[in-house]
């Protein structure tokens, strides 16, 4: 347990326990079936100095914060000295914030007995640069690798139901992404300020698109938005200055406010019948669009809603 040894008196990893209540330092819960967690916790490997940690074979659940920001003097913390993790195949939970700010990881593997990656869990890890997400992921929680700005790829598992809200914003080295038609949902500014992101493919399964899931995507030229989507929320592909063209499926219903605003290089859109509601702004300041048809089943057309369309 990291919290029981220092770096003059670690831990006898032959004497230790496997019982967190004997360890904790925060509140201990007991489930049903006996197994002990706590807060700020995990079973560890290794000592103060060294740059690996490994988590014991066994450990089920890596904690809430288990690594956020431990001081190891009054100028740095755990998370800043962190090159490489190993989790074993018996962890099935990654906690909220467990490894925030472990700016020094570069790669990480979950290992295929982990179903949910929580909220904030690798937030911040800016040199990160390749993740491996097993196929047993059904969950990625908010903001979880959010600032990961040194990751270039990624492979979500088909696995995975829903992408949470902020889940991969600001990773500005992202240049591809693969999206099972698994996800359901995309959720609020998932890929939000994914500078580098050029194109992009939406899956079947995808009913609804979150309020700035692809905004500020700066680099983003084409999309394909399947028909199975009904919603494009607000904000969707605000600033997505190097978009072209855009066809809007005749599922969809409604179009976000600012759904489209500041995509300068929008020339051409399909809006299909099957549309009721164009939102404010929808398409404020597309500049290069010259033609489009707004079909009969719109009921509404919001304020501004193709204001500066110079075009």
């Amino acid at each position: 347990c990291i919290f029981c040894g220092t770096k003059n008196d670690p831990v006898n990893w032959n004497e230790a326990s496997t019982n967190p209540k004997d360890y904790s330092w925060e509140n201990v819960y007991e489930d049903e079936s006996g197994t002990y967690t706590a807060d700020r916790l995990v079973f560890l490997k290794g000592n103060y100095d060294t740059k690996k940690i490994e988590i014991r074979q066994g450990t089920r659940i890596i904690c809430k914060g288990a690594l956020r920001s431990f001081p190891l003097d009054e100028y740095t913390d755990i998370t800043a000295i962190v090159e490489e993790l190993i989790i074993p195949n018996s962890v099935t939970k990654i906690g909220d914030y467990a490894f925030t700010s472990c700016n020094s990881l570069s790669s990480i593997v979950i290992p295929n007995s982990v179903t949910q990656i929580g909220d904030s869990a690798f937030f911040d890890c800016y040199n990160l640069e390749s993740v491996v997400i097993s196929d047993s992921v059904t969950q990625i929680g908010s903001c979880a690798f959010r600032c990961c700005n040194s990751l270039h790829s990624i492979v979500i598992p088909s696995s995975v139901k829903q992408i949470g809200n902020k889940a991969f914003e600001d990773c500005r080295e992202l240049h591809s992404i693969v999206i099972p038609d698994s996800v359901t949902q995309i959720g609020d500014s998932a890929f939000r300020c994914c500078s580098s992101l050029e194109s992009i493919v939406i899956p079947d399964s995808v009913i609804q698109i979150g309020d700035l899931a692809f905004g500020f995507c700066s680099s983003l030229k084409s999309i394909v938005i399947p028909s199975s989507v009904t919603q494009i929320g607000d904000y969707a592909f605000y600033h997505c200055i190097e978009l072209e063209s855009i066809v809007i499926p005749n599922s969809v219903t409604q179009i976000g406010d600012s759904a489209f605003e500041n995509c300068w290089g929008l020339e051409s859109i399909v809006i299909p019948s099957s549309v009721t509601q164009i939102g404010d702004k929808a398409f404020k300041d597309c500049r290069k669009l010259h033609s489009f048809v707004i079909p009969d089943s719109v009921t509404q057309i919001g304020d501004k809603a193709f204001e500066n369309c110079r075009k």
